[in-house]
């Protein structure tokens, strides 16, 4: 009898400690698969935080571009409106009709001011483009696009100062032909100009150098998109 009774027992015993392995390995297979779902939605999140500031910073950069392109397209508006009125200056002093004169004077001083407008203008689009382009560069860890934002921030900065000069430059160009007037039949100033005309000379001056130095970005920037996948 008591031998019966201990092989019970030892069945039992040993049927519960195969049901405590049991158990515990199915608790912890429940943890281990826990700790994997938790890595995978960990490693979801990151991508889909990646992907999402992917597409933050091609939206971004996209928008930057725009910015600098109206930018552009202002600036050399205001170009074409400025050599008009260089091109009627240079030849107002030859002119020995006043009807001619009259006419020469007033399509400098109008297209310089359109020249001014378009000048506001883009100085105004490269100030947005320089912080839209560094916005852009907090979207994203790669160094070849921080560099790419870094080199279109320091062109649009360098535009906005050009536009900045090249409104000034046309100011004083129209302030010079507010000055010509016509007496017998030949063209001058009113009043001593040479102030004024130290001025626009020293200013064009900075243009031109100013003017170089955009190129000579713009240049590099081709160079440098050469390097830079597709975004």
């Amino acid at each position: 009898m008591a031998k019966e009774f201990d092989k019970n027992m030892f069945v039992m015993l040993l049927a519960i400690m195969i049901g405590v392995i049991i158990i515990t390995f199915f608790i912890s297979d429940i943890q281990r698969q826990t700790q994997i779902e938790d890595i995978n939605i960990k490693h979801v999140q990151e991508i889909e935080t990646i992907e999402e500031r992917n597409l933050n910073f091609s939206s971004m950069f996209l928008d930057s571009l725009i910015s600098f392109n109206k930018a552009q397209d202002d600036r050399m508006d205001g170009e074409i409106n400025y050599k008009v009125a260089t091109e009627f200056y240079n030849t107002i002093f030859d002119e020995t009709n006043k009807t001619n004169f009259l006419d020469f004077k007033l399509t400098i001083i109008n297209n310089c001011i359109e020249a001014q407008s378009d000048f506001i203008n883009s100085g105004s689009n490269f100030n947005d483009s320089i912080y839209n382009f560094e916005d852009s560069k907090k979207e994203t860890d790669y160094e070849l696009y921080h560099g790419l934002c870094d080199l279109y921030v320091n062109l649009s900065t360098v535009g906005y100062n050009l536009s900045d000069l090249s409104y000034s430059v046309s100011m004083y160009l129209r302030y010079l032909a507010e000055n010509l007037s016509f007496y017998n039949g030949t063209v001058g100033f009113i009043k001593n100009a040479s102030e004024l005309q130290g001025l626009f000379n020293d200013t064009l001056q900075k243009y031109i150098e100013l003017g170089e130095e955009f190129d000579y970005l713009k240049e590099l920037i081709e160079i440098y998109d050469l390097y830079v996948p597709e975004r």
